[in-house]
């Protein structure tokens, strides 16, 4: 019996306090109020297939694992599976993250990014070469999430919206 898919990833889109959500070979764009119930679904379900540089790709067929926006406009990193981590970020070769990311965000540093794997995240600057700036178990530098359910794993992540939220992570 297979577990229940829940969200797989989630990214903030370009436009302000909306985010993609991801369940596989679905997802969603929602307005994210926070701090409220109000966060309103603007399109979906709909499936990733729709778009025609997803179709007969990994991420048409299995769905997207993993997915952050770049710092480029209208430009996402989007993972299904561990095929294309290391082409990618080869920086993260050898590392738990290259077998797959289960979910990732921006900080508000351009080019920044948290990775997460299983009960373990990296912090990665993906500008140029690149380079790895951090990696170790969640609860050891996440204090806030020690003794929760999300020192074991998150599986989906987007940050706020850097200008409305300039202090979120």
């Amino acid at each position: 019996m297979s577990s229940p898919i829940y969200v797989t990833a989630a990214f903030r889109s370009g436009q302000k306090n909306q985010a993609y959500i991801f369940m596989k070979k679905e997802y969603i764009i929602e307005e994210v109020n926070p701090g409220t119930y109000n966060d309103t679904i603007l399109y979906g379900p709909a499936k990733v297939n729709q778009y025609s540089s997803l179709k007969g790709t990994i991420f048409g067929d299995k769905g997207i694992d993993c997915a952050f926006p770049s710092v480029e406009e209208g430009v996402a990193f989007i993972f299904s599976g561990p095929s294309s981590i290391e082409e990618v970020f080869p920086y993260l070769k050898g590392t738990v993250f290259a077998n797959g990311l289960d979910a990732a965000f921006e900080t508000s540093r351009p080019y920044e990014v948290y990775l997460f794997k299983g009960d373990k995240y990296a912090c990665i600057f993906y500008e140029g070469a690149g380079k790895l700036l951090n990696s170790s178990p969640i609860r050891q530098n996440w204090v806030t999430l020690r003794g929760t359910i999300f020192e074991n794993g998150i599986d989906g992540a987007f940050s706020l919206d850097h200008d409305t939220y300039p202090n979120s992570v």
